[in-house]
């Protein structure tokens, strides 16, 4: 099975299980956000073999012990990232119609892949890209590194009809 994964707003990998076919970053600054859409486009149309799709869900978690201030910067900041992950959903259904689109969760995926979401921000996203380096011998960024656990994690479970 082959998957185009999706860690938004700026990552993502084609790739199956043992193999990354392709990986890269679209920035996200602010002057460019007509040229984000445009990349975006182009990764969607380049990754025209993959069988199914899949896009890290966004959810807006309560968070722990921080004053008010940084839970509500933290929760805005989520919004924006479900925006951006909807805008990139629905570039992928207008130029890949009919290939099935997932939403995985962060959990499900970090699982797959012997992560544990007990260790914190910082600890899993050095572990993420010490997995891909294990797996597939590649150098990336942590947001590289993300889609390319969720593609495998795809690869391996099939996602869900």
């Amino acid at each position: 099975m082959t998957v185009f994964s999706v860690d938004a707003p700026n990552a993502w990998s084609l790739m199956t299980e043992f193999k990354v076919h392709a990986r890269g970053r679209v920035p996200t600054k602010k002057d460019i956000w007509g040229a984000w859409s445009d990349r975006w486009i182009d990764a969607i149309k380049a990754a025209s073999q993959a069988d199914i799709i899949g896009i890290e869900g966004v959810h807006i978690r309560s968070y722990g012990k921080e004053e008010p201030y940084i839970r509500t910067a933290k929760q805005r900041s989520a919004l924006v990232l479900q925006r951006r992950a909807g805008i990139i959903e629905g570039l992928c259904r207008a130029y890949r119609p009919g290939v099935r689109i997932e939403i995985v969760d962060t959990g499900d995926w970090r699982k797959t892949n012997g992560l544990s979401e007990k260790w914190g921000r910082d600890r899993l996203k050095a572990a993420a890209i010490q997995r891909v380096k294990q797996l597939y011998g590649l150098t990336v960024t942590h947001d590289e590194a993300d889609a390319i656990l969720i593609g495998r994690h795809l690869a391996i479970v099939g996602g869900t009809e």
